[in-house]
């Protein structure tokens, strides 16, 4: 990784854990997240637009 980017990209403990769950199949970024909550109904949003087009 520094060779590629720069030195002291990444330090060799965090290598050393990204390639320890790599090995075991624990690949960074598998957990789902799921969307937020919306705050606004689009319905809502859409009808207020509409009596006032600014």
């Amino acid at each position: 990784m520094n060779l590629a980017f720069e030195e002291d990209y990444v330090n060799v403990e965090t290598l050393e854990r990204w390639c320890a769950n790599f090995e075991i199949g624990n690949f960074i970024g598998n957990e789902p997240r799921g969307r937020p909550d919306r705050a606004v109904d689009d319905d809502v949003l859409r009808k207020i637009m509409e009596n006032n087009p600014r």
